[in-house]
């Protein structure tokens, strides 16, 4: 274990049809990310999205992930989405 610990996850995902991009990015970052007190780096546009959601350092982050893939799965406009394995951005 390194000294410093600061966990990170890649995503991507896709919009279902007819959802505004710039609504649905403000409350990914309202409800999922700051809610949290996580954060985002990334970017998208139309109906894709993908980035790195920044989880934390401590043993938490393993509960951040879950928050983040629960979040995605129960969106009504997300249509399908993918979640990496988290690494330590430290590495």
């Amino acid at each position: 274990m390194s000294e410093f610990q600061e966990w990170g996850v890649e995503f991507e995902l896709t919009l279902k049809p007819g959802v505004e991009f710039d609504a649905f990015l403000d409350e990914f970052l309202e409800d999922c990310i700051e809610s949290r007190g996580l954060a985002f780096s990334g970017g998208g546009g139309g109906t894709k999205l993908e980035g790195v959601v920044e989880l934390g350092g401590s043993d938490a982050h393993l509960a951040n992930l879950a928050h983040v893939a629960a979040w995605f799965a129960n969106s009504a406009s997300i249509d399908n989405f993918s979640i990496g394995e988290p690494v330590d951005e430290w590495e």
